[in-house]
């Protein structure tokens, strides 16, 4: 139903000559999908809107994010790099969001999660850090076109770019002044907000609901949909959580350079690209758990 709502109309005014900018910015419940929008506009003019098509670009960039985050871990740990693929595969290609993977109009949310690993491989790899930086404002750009959580790389990556060696105030002007006019400038113009499922009479967001679904939302894509799972995915979650932190302790106690500051440390730099996937993945959870709590409860 979304697929057809969103992208037929851009299909068919692509195909008839009368599509505009409005047409490509109009909203998809919370989100603006221009990049999805865009993709659908090219595939109709060069192969009359073959969804195969779509769906196999939507493929191409969950190779691609597979590619750069193991050149991220490589960087990191030569050895252990070939172990790292296969897990990272099933990562981003879970059987559990299938739907992702075989829907056209899904490119939308691979376009977030490879623009997220090109952005920190960049910064993470390149030598030349200007150009890394500019690379990883163009990538925030294009998420926050793609998706509603998007946004999040802007403040995610602002974080980060201290303990990956951005020290000149310069760096941080430019990204909060780019993160300034893309959400104020571009994007916000006539938005509205959306996509909140009404709650039930009576109900309300409680923190125990809030946290509860982060939970489920986080270890959802290792459990299938049954209801059945659904405490499952909750105790999944908690385990990576807590595995997560568990491995960030042990690296800081055996890589920390004590005689080093804290902005210093190379220590910080490897562990702040994984900060940087955590983030978005809770961050991600959360803006799901304030719009669609009520899917949950009812």
């Amino acid at each position: 139903q979304d697929e057809w709502e969103a992208s037929t109309p851009v299909a068919i005014n692509t195909a008839q000559n009368t599509l505009s900018m409005a047409d490509m910015m109009a909203q998809n419940n919370e989100h603006r999908i221009l990049l999805t929008h865009m993709v659908t506009s090219i595939v109709t003019l060069t192969t009359h809107w073959q969804l195969q098509v779509e769906m196999l670009i939507g493929i191409g960039m969950g190779c691609l994010t597979v590619l750069f985050l193991f050149l991220v871990f490589r960087r990191q740990q030569r050895s252990l790099a070939p172990w790292f693929i296969f897990p990272l595969m099933y990562l981003v290609f879970t059987p559990r969001d299938f739907a992702n993977v075989i829907l056209a109009f899904q490119t939308q949310v691979w376009f977030v999660i490879v623009f997220l690993a090109l952005a920190l491989w960049a910064l993470y790899c390149w030598k030349n850090r200007t150009l890394a930086l500019i690379v990883a404002a163009f990538c925030a750009t294009c998420t926050t076109f793609s998706f509603s959580s998007g946004f999040l790389l802007w403040p995610i990556l602002l974080v980060i770019l201290l303990p990956l060696g951005y020290r000149h105030w310069s760096a941080y002007v430019f990204w909060i002044g780019a993160a300034l006019f893309v959400i104020v400038v571009l994007f916000l113009p006539g938005y509205m907000l959306g996509g909140t499922i009404p709650p039930p009479p009576g109900m309300s967001l409680t923190p125990n609901i809030f946290v509860f679904y982060v939970l489920i939302f986080l270890g959802n894509p290792f459990m299938s949909g049954t209801a059945m799972h659904i405490t499952l995915s909750s105790r999944i979650a908690i385990i990576g959580i807590l595995v997560f932190i568990a491995n960030v302790l042990f690296i800081i106690r055996v890589k920390r350079q004590p005689n080093l500051p804290l902005w210093r440390d190379p220590v910080w730099r490897d562990i702040s690209i994984w900060f940087a996937l955590a983030a978005y993945s809770v961050g991600t959870a959360s803006l799901a758990a304030v719009g669609r709590w009520a899917l949950f409860v009812t």
